[in-house]
């Protein structure tokens, strides 16, 4: 055993057991070194122009997920309007089960 993996065998995690609301600034905030680069920032050169197969590569993998996007949203929704249906049709079994009850 490693002596990292036995020091965190062996520490204990002080969790706080509430959420802390009343914090209070005490010093300037001071800018990190990624503040507003972009993705030349990260990077330090400019992305590389892509070929027109690299391009026609990533405008169908962009086509091909908006239609997973829209199927799944169709999906939920197809799953929503059939959870309104049962649950429409279970009020109306309550209510016919009242009735017959009452009508006794």
């Amino acid at each position: 055993m490693s002596s990292f993996s036995r020091d965190l065998s062996e520490c204990t995690y002080p969790f706080l057991s509430t959420p802390l609301y009343d914090l209070k600034q005490v010093g300037p905030i001071t800018p990190g070194p990624g503040r507003g680069l972009g993705i030349l920032g990260i990077l330090g050169v400019p992305l590389p122009k892509l070929s027109s197969d690299q391009q026609d590569t990533v405008t169908k993998a962009k086509k091909y997920a908006m239609e997973q996007s829209i199927k799944m949203v169709l999906m939920k929704q197809t799953l929503a309007h059939q959870q309104q249906l049962m649950a429409s049709q279970r009020n109306q079994v309550q209510r016919l089960q009242a009735l017959a009850l009452m009508c006794r």
